[in-house]
């Protein structure tokens, strides 16, 4: 038993020196990944530092695009309510000329009407009707 115990004391020392073993080399390769990333004049190092920088630069670049995007959409925007404001005063001046035209044409017919039996100057003649022309009249103006 004695001779079993020695012969598993050998193995579990040579186990513990094997672990031992390759805990030195992870710690030195460990050691030397560290010296190198640290390493000023490394080529890895400064490949990652100039990727922060080129990362550092492109944020930088995208925040001014996404500022310019902004501002043209607020302009735009402002843009748009302008136009539809406008839209809306036009729309109410069409109706006012409409209005106006209705009304224009209603006193044409009217006075049409009365004077046509009086032999006015303004009644009817055999060219154009006073209507039609003042209808075109109202259309060019418009």
């Amino acid at each position: 038993m004695k001779k079993e115990y020695v012969r598993d004391v050998g193995k579990l020392k040579k186990r513990v020196e094997d672990a031992e073993k390759e805990l030195d080399e992870a710690r030195a390769e460990i050691t030397r990944l560290r010296t190198e990333l640290l390493d000023p004049d490394n080529e890895e190092s400064r490949r990652i530092k100039s990727g922060r920088a080129v990362d550092d630069s492109e944020l930088s670049y995208s925040k001014k695009i996404i500022s310019r995007h902004q501002k043209e959409v607020e302009k735009l925007t402002q843009e748009l309510e302008n136009m539809r404001n406008l839209d809306k005063k036009q729309k109410a001046r069409i109706r006012q000329l409409e209005s106006e035209l209705e009304s224009a044409l209603k006193r044409v017919t009217y006075s049409r009407g009365s004077n046509y039996s009086t032999g006015s100057p303004y009644s009817r003649s055999r060219g154009a009707s006073p209507s039609n022309s003042i209808l075109f009249e109202i259309v060019l103006i418009i």
